[in-house]
Order: C-alpha cells, then structure tokens, then sequence
C-alpha cells in the first residue's frame, strides 16, 4: 500500500451502505489528513450524510465539476486491515451483492461514530452478574485454599470455584452466595490476580491443555493438515466423522497449533447457542487468547471482542456467520464445524454463504481449510471425492471405544392403525422412556416444530386460522397464550370462534415442542422434563445455561427442536427419541432427503456416546424412504449413492450452478406481472444456455404482506449464471423495480 497520498487533487471510491452494486467517486478535500483504503468517511449523499468506506487508494485526478467532496475521514489508519476489505470485495462480486452492504457486515455497528462507543471497558461496573474464572492453576489454587496465610474469605471463594470448575464459569452473585462471603471480596480477589471478573470472556484466564491421547484417525487427520498448516499452503479438508468421533479435539489441536507457529485461527459454527456451548471448552483449553462474536451480545461486548481480535491481543475467534469477517492478525486456520448446516446461508441481503466464503477466505490467504461433519452436505461430499477440489478425511469409529447407538423404525401408519390413537408418541417411544428412567440414564426426544399445537382447525369450515400477512397457519403457544405466525412473528390471542365463520368449535391439532412437553410431563410424572426451542431459549446464555443443567444430571427428558441434535455431549443421554423428523420429506425442495437424513443422524447421535450402550426409536411415515433408511443405518454411503444419482438425472448441484430470482409485491396481479416480464428477459438474453425454469409462486406464497413469485436458473457453467445475473441486474426494468426483486446466488432452499 502506498503510505505516501498523491499530490493535488484526489479522488476516491466508497463504498455506501446503498442497495447498489456500484462505488461512489468523492473528492478529497485539499489539506486533509492522509485517507487509505479501509478508512471510513462521512459523505453527502443527496439529502443525507451516509458513513462509508474508502476501498482505493487516493487517484490524482482533476474532480469533475459538482463532484462532492468528503465531509470527515473518521479514521487515521485503515479501520478494516486489507485482507477483510479485499476478502469483502471478492464476497460482494461472487453474490453479486453491494460491496457497502457486506461491509456493514465486516464489523459491530456499534463502532460507527453515531453510536459513541469504541468498546471502551475502562469504567466498566464489577455487578452481581459478572462471571468468575479462576486465574490459577488447580493445584496452585488447591494450596491457597489450605494456606492460614491467605484471607479466609479469599480461602472460601477458591474452594467453591475449586468444586465448580466442570460447570462453567458462576455469576459473581451466586459464587459470593455460595462462599458466604460480600461481593467486594471479588472484587478484591481480581485486583490481587487471582480471579478474573468478566461480562462475556476472560482475556486473563490461562489455558489448560489436556493430555490428549489421538487415536489412529485422529492423528492421521492432524498430520494431513499440519502440514499445509506450517508451510502455509491453501487445501480444502471435508473431515467426514461419525458422531462422537472427536473431531471436535481435532480441531483444537490444530488451532493450538496455528498458534504455536504464531498465528490465529478461526473457529465457525452454525448458530449462536453452539457458540455458547464451545466456547467454553476453548477458553479451558487456550484461556484469554480466546474471542467470541455474536448477535445476542451486547453492542460493547461485540465492539471489544472485535477490537480484541484487530489489534492481536485475541488469537481465536469463535462464532456464527458474522465471524467470517473477523479481523484477526496473521491468520493460519479455518475450521468450519458441521459444515452442512444451513444457518451458514444468510437469509437477508447480502445472501452469502459463510462455508463457501470461508474457504474463498482460505484460499486467498493461503491457509487449511476444515470443513467438519459427521453428515456432509451433498456438495462438499462430491467436492472431497469425485470433483477433486477437496481432501477426503475419514473417522469411522467413535472415540473412547463407544459404539453407534442401535435404531429401530416405528411406522407410525400401522402404528396409528393398531392403536386407533392419534397419540404421538409411539408405544415404543413410550417404553423406553420409561426403561431409561429406571436405569437412572437421560433421553433426549426430537419434535422439529416448536409450539403446541401447529395449527387451530374450524370444525363447521374447515379452515384453519391463518396469519392475515402470511399464506400460513398461526400456531399455538400454550404458555404464551397466544397464536403465532413463525414467518412475521406476528402474534393474536387465541379465537374464542373462528375467523371466517364464527364457528365455535374450534380443534388444536398437530402436536409442537411444547405439547410434546406436555406429554411426556403426563406420562412420566416422577421425571424431570425441560425444553429446548426458540421459545424456550432465546439466548446463548440460556442456552448454556440449560446445558449445563442437563450435563449434571438435573434433567431426566430433555424435549426439543433440532437445537437439541447439535453440538452436545452428554455421556449418560442413551436414548434419542425421534417424533416426527422426515415431514421435510414431503416439502417440494431437491434438498429434503438431505436435511431429513442429516436431522435423523444427528440427532439419534446425541445417544450412547459414554460407556453406555445407545438407543433410537425413529417414528416415521415414510419408513422406507432411502434417507430413513441409511439414517437408521448411520450409513452415509448409503445416502449419499442414491441422492449423487438423483442429482445427476435432474441437473442439480453439484452438477449445475443455480440461482432464484425472486419477486415481491403487495399487489398480486403485479407481482404476476414483474415476475413474467422478469422471465421474459431471462429467457431471451440466456440464448438457451442457460435453463429459466417459471415463474410459479413460492412454496409459502405470502410473506409479511407481500406476494412471491420465484424463478430458477440452472447453468452447467458459473460463469455463464453469473454473466446472465449481471445483465438481468443492469437492464432498465431490474432498476426500477430494484425494491421488488431479489436475486440469491447458491440457494439452501427452494421454499
């Protein structure tokens, strides 16, 4: 980069946080201070003053006359280092989205001057709600404890955190409660180093390594990517292990090691509540060089992680999508953990993929890449064998000598047919439970709709009560009292008659997270029963805290959607009860035996992963479909045969290349209109190389009030998708209807 600014007059490019692909030309007032690429800048922008980022070097060029000069440069050195604004440039022109948009993705909003908040904790307040981590060492701290030389509060505080130190990190609150001690003896324990108080993360805490033993895959995998590793050479590894295989303590040693030759790692997983769960085992493991970056955050918190990270005190940081973009110095490693989940596609602008970006990320950078699973998506699997772009690793058995659990199918068609009960859990189901609870041992049961009843039937009408923004059923929430739409989260009391024909009789039918709930309280009276759902866990705190919960032994069922079949491991769950997985089956979507497969496997993989022999019981009413069958099977081969073939026969990916161009309007004759004219344009300007497949409304065909037309493209080439794409974005009736028409490049769904 030129340090130097170029004399006379200059100009540079911003970027704007507009819905335009395109940069803005803003002259550089003379006299200024020295402006770089990754600077942000307050301009005008017609009325308004917008906050951008300069993406160019200053040119010395004559500014044409009206050319708006910048208003303040906010930053005296880049704000954002090269590798993210080039990586963000990269991100933008593949998802053809706007390169201002996925900058205001690259950073905590709370950053920006308007928020007047640089993450600054200097004065932050010590309350009851703070956390303690122990700052010593288990045997040093031991010691302080028998010590008559040290203060008998300090000697209360470090026994109670001697016998919590497998349950997280306790509430400052709770831990003086505990101890019998004032708060302010805390307070005076971390001004002497032996305790840390933090909100979020500790950044003193040292870490513990444990001695780690690899089996024969394990360490065949960590010396196919050292390697790579220390020479700094970009390869894509697809580590494909079955569940409880360790390929979590794969991962941790290989970032131990991206830090032993002095660089940083990061750590991707699909959602914020499996942020919460590991990292707490990375702060055990590496301590303070730890950081972590979420939405449920607070702004500060996110503003200080992020900081942490661009200014090298973080080596590793741990999150969902949004850490893609973290800042951090030198950076050596990617990991990707359950690569196949599809929370890694945003689902608003910019709609990009955080998998694919990561090993884009990786490949510029020249560093590994690994993509961890223990049920692949269908692409990557293709990608580490037929297509030849990634490395295939391989961990077949379960660490520790734990065997896969055994599964047995209940076909809930004969089921509901011998019993003449609609009843939802199976007598199979119901006499495990049972089994299990005498054995002192814990289950986990799967039901992937949340709520009580999924939808409020008229007996007189027969219609169900709808969402007035959204072409769905509302569904109940008992505890809630209310009725909800899971698209607009629009809410209504529970009808006392029926909306369309004031009919009284009113029918809850279909049985959600919380009616299983109910259930299984019904059922099972003695048992301890919780539940895990975007209702009943809104935060990666709660999250964490209901986990910990369940690893103590203080939940006998734990009930819930697929939060519940990621991520843990809990070595006395020997049952894993599967209520309804395989509706997605029914859903007009190519990738439906997929998600089916991978909800199945992951879920009944949550069971006997101690010394316990497992246990599945699959309810199914399609007990013969090929991804039942190879879930029941834990045979991914299986799966992946007869889906690859598929594929192939309908030109899908990894075959094809596609893209959705979807078209929103409150008005329904011209939502019909613009998506017809929009694949008119299609069709014409991809002279038959590319295939233009609608329009036809969408699987839910209103949302939040507006109609839904969708087209799909389907190239064999990327090349020639994205140059039909670029034109389509350009023509004249794209641009005034910019609002209304939405392109996503790589969808994870056809809904």
């Amino acid at each position: 980069m030129n340090k130097e600014r170029a004399a006379g007059p200059a100009t540079v490019q911003v970027a704007l946080p507009v819905p335009t692909r395109h940069t803005y030309t803003y002259s550089v007032p003379p006299g200024s201070e020295t402006i770089f690429p990754g600077c942000r800048v307050i301009v005008p922008f017609g009325k308004r003053k917008l906050l951008g980022v300069v993406v160019d070097e200053p040119a010395p060029l004559e500014a044409p006359p009206g050319l708006k000069p910048i208003e303040s440069i906010i930053d005296g050195r880049p704000f954002l280092p090269p590798d993210v604004l080039e990586f963000s440039s990269w991100l933008a022109d593949y998802y053809l989205a706007p390169l201002g948009m996925v900058l205001r993705c690259a950073y905590p909003s709370s950053l920006d001057p308007a928020k007047d908040s640089r993450g600054d904790e200097k004065s932050r307040r010590r309350a009851g709600r703070d956390r303690v981590a122990l700052l010593r060492p288990r045997d040093e701290a031991a010691k302080l404890s028998a010590d008559e030389d040290v203060t008998a509060p300090f000697r209360k505080v470090i026994r109670e955190l001697l016998s919590l130190s497998d349950k997280g990190y306790p509430e400052a609150s709770l831990l003086a409660k505990l101890a019998k001690v004032p708060q302010y003896t805390l307070q005076e324990m971390a001004e002497a180093g032996i305790i840390e108080l933090f909100s979020d993360v500790p950044t003193s805490l040292p870490g513990s390594p444990p001695a780690f033993e690899p089996s024969p895959g394990q360490r065949a995998a960590l010396e196919a990517v050292a390697s790579p590793l220390r020479e700094r050479i970009h390869k894509t590894f697809l580590l494909h292990g079955v569940t409880g295989s360790g390929k979590t303590e794969v991962y941790l040693n290989l970032m131990e090691l991206a830090l032993q030759e002095g660089g940083s790692a990061l750590y991707m997983v699909p959602e914020i509540s499996l942020t919460s769960l590991l990292a707490r085992r990375l702060l055990e493991r590496l301590g303070g060089r730890v950081a972590i970056l979420h939405s449920s955050m607070s702004d500060k918190e996110r503003a200080r992680q992020w900081l942490r990270a661009r200014e090298g005190s973080a080596k590793v940081m741990i999150g969902p999508r949004s850490a893609l973009f973290a800042p951090l110095c030198d950076l050596r490693l990617i990991v990707v953990d359950e690569e196949h989940d599809p929370s890694y596609k945003q689902q608003e602008s910019p709609r990009y993929h955080a998998r694919d970006m990561a090993v884009l990320r990786g490949m510029k950078a020249s560093i590994p890449v690994v993509l961890g699973s223990a049920t692949p998506s269908v692409e990557s699997y293709y990608n580490a064998t037929d297509g030849g772009k990634y490395s295939l690793i391989e961990l077949s058995e379960r660490a520790g000598g734990a065997s896969l659990p055994s599964v047995e199918i209940v076909d809930m068609r004969k089921e509901y047919e011998e019993t003449k009960s609609r009843d939802v859990i199976s007598r199979a189901l119901a006499t495990a439970i049972g089994e299990t609870l005498e054995r002192k041992r814990q289950a986990i049961v799967l039901r992937n709709r949340t709520g009580f009843a999924t939808f409020v039937l008229c007996r007189k009408c027969g219609k169900s009560v709808q969402c007035p923004d959204c072409a769905v059923s509302m569904t109940h929430h008992l505890k809630a009292r209310n009725l909800r739409c899971h698209y607009c989260g629009r809410t209504a009391p529970v009808p006392a008659a029926c909306p369309s024909c004031g009919g009284e009789f009113l029918q809850f039918l279909g049985a959600g997270s919380e009616k299983v709930e109910e259930l299984m309280a019904g059922r099972f009276p003695g048992a301890r029963i919780a539940r895990m759902d975007r209702d009943a866990v809104r935060t990666g705190e709660a999250y964490d805290r209901l986990w910990l919960a369940f690893e103590r032994g203080e939940i006998d069922i734990l009930v819930g959607t697929q939060m519940l079949a990621k991520g843990n491991d809990v070595h006395n769950v020997t049952l894993s009860g599967i209520v309804s997985a395989d509706f997605i089956l029914q859903m007009p979507d190519f990738r439906g035996a997929e998600r089916a497969f991978q909800l199945i496997t992951q879920a009944a993989g949550r069971s006997g992963r101690g010394s316990h022999a497992g246990r599945v019981v699959l309810q199914s009413f399609h007990p013969d479909h090929y991804a039942v069958q190879a879930a029941a099977a834990q045979d991914f081969q299986l799966f992946y045969q007869r889906d690859i073939k598929y594929r192939k026969m309908v030109g899908y990916p990894p075959f094809t290349a596609i893209a959705r161009v979807e078209v929103r309007h409150k008005d329904h004759a011209k939502c019909g209109a613009l998506s017809t004219e929009a694949a008119v344009f299609l069709r014409a300007e991809s002279r038959g190389e590319v295939k233009v497949l609608g329009p036809s409304p969408c699987f839910v065909p209103r949302i939040e009030g507006f109609y839904r037309h969708q087209i799909l493209l389907k190239s064999p080439t990327r090349a020639r998708l994205k140059a039909l794409l670029r034109a389509f974005i350009e023509s004249p009736s794209t641009a005034r209807h910019a609002k209304a028409i939405d392109i996503e490049v790589d969808p994870v769904s056809l809904l």
